[in-house]
């Protein structure tokens, strides 16, 4: 009897993503300061630009939670609002007795 053998994704090694090229055309101080932070983190000037480009949608989608949040906070009636107060009360009571439980044992530990 023959043995078939399964290919497992789970066996495959990871490739890395696909990049897709694109040409853009920037303003001669933009492509000096991109050359500059190239030369200066000894990357490629395309993952110059990848971690750029991330770092504006990171900041983007930061905003808009941030947004979402406010909106969330801002919709809810009275009563909810200050059972929220209520409850970060709490909670601030309950972390400022933990910072000074830590402070005591640091203080208390010999050095």
């Amino acid at each position: 009897m023959k043995t078939r053998h399964i290919r497992s994704d789970s066996h495959r090694t990871a490739r890395p993503e696909r990049k897709e090229r694109v040409t853009v055309t920037l303003s001669r101080e933009s492509a000096e300061y991109v050359r500059a932070r190239s030369t200066r983190e000894r990357s490629h000037v395309s993952s110059v630009v990848e971690r750029m480009i991330e770092s504006a949608r990171r900041a983007e989608e930061l905003r808009q939670l941030n947004a979402s949040i406010s909106a969330f906070y801002d919709a809810l009636p009275e009563s909810a609002m200050a059972e929220e107060e209520a409850w970060g009360e709490i909670g601030a009571a309950g972390l400022a007795a933990l910072v000074e439980s830590e402070d005591d044992r640091t203080l208390s530990t010999p050095k």
